[in-house]
């Protein structure tokens, strides 16, 4: 069964596949270390098939290298359910110009292929105050 025709779950991920393949990689970064970039063009307002359903969980504290990837909460992290087996998306980089909307993970504007994809990460409000000095 060919999965170009095949929907994928409710969240419309199938909007951002091509060919039955999805369009986003994982690079080297000219923003910060690894980034999720595009193989094809998106259209605006294209959700992205950035996370697997159920991929995080809220944890109280989190250490080490993990900290990176985990945005803050009222009391305590979203952190990758698997570190082994991490979504895309929780390598998602801060843009001063982001492309992709935090709230709904879809596409804010047109994205070129070999783009990379961005967020703001003051989106993340609790995150954003807690790492005030």
């Amino acid at each position: 069964m060919g999965m170009a025709n095949t929907q994928l779950d409710s969240c419309g991920y199938t909007e951002a596949m091509k060919g039955g393949v999805t369009v986003l990689i994982l690079k080297p970064s000219r923003i910060h270390g690894v980034g999720v970039f595009t193989t094809a063009a998106i259209r605006k307002g294209t959700k992205l098939p950035l996370f697997e359903r159920g991929d995080w969980k809220c944890v109280r504290r989190v250490t080490g290298v993990l900290r990176r990837y985990c945005p803050v909460k009222k009391y305590g992290y979203y952190a990758p359910r698997n570190v082994h087996r991490m979504s895309i998306g929780w390598y998602l980089n801060h843009g001063k110009k982001p492309n992709v909307d935090a709230r709904n993970w879809r596409a804010l504007h047109y994205i070129p292929a070999g783009k990379e994809l961005a967020i703001d990460y003051a989106f993340f409000d609790e995150y954003t105050e807690a790492m005030k000095p």
